[in-house]
């Protein structure tokens, strides 16, 4: 079995993770900026204060930058970091890519890759969706990795990363997430690669369901899982996107059955989700004829 994928259409349809992670890429940029505190104090029994983040200039350089505008959240607590992408060149058209977006070390959803062209400008939203196990004031460190090349270019050079960081709490604050099981929490599998806990199945405003997973790879090399194709209740639908997840490390997945695929099926009540699960060693962009680990699981909503 054997899906090609070029470069660029492949990062484009990754959702989350789409970087190498088992070594940390040389700093070329980096900057930061602090959240307005989030929290009220557990003491003083003020009321929770709404999370911004301010506006600053995270990445300058001679013929790119990358500006952060702040935070928004839509009417069901969805949230969103808006980022403004900058060409200063004359001549080149520049990709910007969001290699990997951390909360202290644990990988999170971060779907960026934008062309943009000489001389321009352009906003862009990253989104952060409700996730029962986390809200970014939980974290003490959120870091940013945008790779920023000729479009032109095929070759992946992470080692190029431009990184900046965000601390929600105060840069020397001592906040550290730590994932805990939590009542309710379902181990999805444990294999030679990685540790799959299902916490929870959620349902957007657009009628995506949504798997959230915390993956522990556990192995000691760096692994990509690809999701290709799907059913709702037994009956096939596609699905195909991917996730890389360094050696050591852990991610929160998100898994989406996309609504309009969900309402084809003609099904009312959805008994059951499933999905493909193939996994490969190392960071490719293309699965391989024969993927380490190939199986298919099912849960419920």
């Amino acid at each position: 079995m054997k899906k090609l994928v070029t470069w660029t259409l492949a990062l484009s349809l990754a959702l989350p993770l789409v970087a190498c992670g088992g070594k940390k890429a040389e700093t070329k940029s980096e900057t930061v900026a602090t959240s307005e505190t989030v929290a009220a104090s557990e003491t003083s029994g003020e009321a929770e204060k709404p999370f911004t983040i301010q506006p600053f200039q995270a990445v300058d350089k001679q013929d790119y930058g990358i500006r952060v505008d702040g935070y928004m959240t839509d009417p069901i607590d969805n949230g969103f970091i808006s980022f403004r992408l900058q060409n200063k060149s004359e001549t080149v058209s520049y990709r910007f890519l969001l290699d990997s977006f951390t909360g202290d070390g644990i990988r999170l959803y971060g779907p960026i890759n934008k062309v943009v062209e000489p001389g321009q400008e352009v906003p862009v939203q990253l989104p952060i969706r409700t996730n029962p196990d986390y809200k970014l004031q939980d974290f003490g460190d959120l870091e940013f990795r945008f790779l920023v090349q000729d479009s032109k270019l095929s070759v992946y050079t992470p080692e190029k990363d431009e990184v900046f960081h965000i601390y929600p709490n105060g840069e020397n604050s001592k906040v550290h997430y730590t994932w805990k099981e939590k009542e309710g929490d379902k181990l999805l599998d444990e294999n030679a690669y990685f540790k799959a806990t299902n916490t929870g199945v959620t349902k957007d405003k657009y009628g995506n369901y949504i798997l959230n997973l915390y993956l522990e790879n556990r192995s000691d090399k760096l692994i990509t899982l690809y999701i290709q194709g799907g059913a709702v209740n037994g009956i096939p639908i596609e699905m195909n996107n991917f996730h890389v997840v360094g050696a050591g490390q852990s991610a929160f997945i998100p898994i989406f059955w996309d609504h309009s695929y969900v309402e084809d099926t003609k099904v009312e009540a959805i008994q059951n989700l499933s999905f493909n699960l193939f996994v490969d060693e190392g960071n490719t962009f293309v699965l391989s004829e024969h993927p380490a680990l190939e199986k298919t699981y099912t849960v419920e909503p």
